[in-house]
């Protein structure tokens, strides 16, 4: 899809260039403009849809940024509650390190083995020493349940997403095939007028 989106941006400008020609002075090349097809339409859905590496932007869909805007306020909230946990006096003796860290998509604290009964979670790994184990406390364990959650409904959504573009892009197939040969075509003579330069 973002190979097409790029094949459409530059049918755009080639058609665009190729219009600036007097057909009279230059009717050859100036042919190759009626085999060129905009479709606007679909590189506008592309444009939206997809940023310059191909990911899926936030505003593809509402569904999409109201799922992202969610995940990402879960993310500040257990941050927020896991600094909250860190600088309380019972959890910071426990700490091996003032971090917060992950294991598994799972928030943790890198806790002392031996203080481990003082932090109230779920051990998710230890250190390679034993010394550390990680706990993910009980107060983010919820609000990260609710983001694996979101994560799959966005997955969902963004299939819906690649699956609507690509009907839109089917739609289209020959003239998009067109516009690539003629593009091909232009290239060709292009490389032929710098050689023989």
């Amino acid at each position: 899809l973002l190979s097409i989106r790029n094949l459409l941006t530059i049918t755009k400008r080639v058609g665009a260039s190729l219009r600036l020609l007097e057909r009279e002075d230059f009717p050859w090349i100036s042919s190759y403009c009626d085999s060129l097809t905009n479709l606007d339409s679909i590189r506008k859905s592309l444009e939206q849809c997809l940023d310059e590496k191909g990911d899926i932007k936030d505003d593809a869909s509402s569904t999409l940024r109201n799922i992202r805007n969610s995940i990402r306020k879960l993310h500040g909230d257990i941050k927020r509650e896991l600094s909250k946990l860190m600088h309380s006096s019972q959890v910071s003796k426990a700490l091996q390190e003032t971090i917060i860290t992950q294991r598994s998509g799972r928030y943790v604290l890198p806790v002392s083995a031996s203080k481990s009964n003082d932090v109230n979670g779920i051990v998710h790994d230890s250190s390679q020493s034993g010394l550390t184990v990680y706990i993910e406390p009980m107060s983010v364990v919820e609000p990260t349940n609710r983001i694996r959650i979101l994560e799959a409904d966005e997955v969902r959504e963004i299939e819906r997403i690649l699956d609507e573009l690509s009907q839109l892009v089917r739609s289209e197939i020959s003239r998009l095939m067109t516009n690539f040969e003629t593009l091909t075509h232009l290239d060709v003579v292009q490389a032929k007028a710098k050689l023989a330069i």
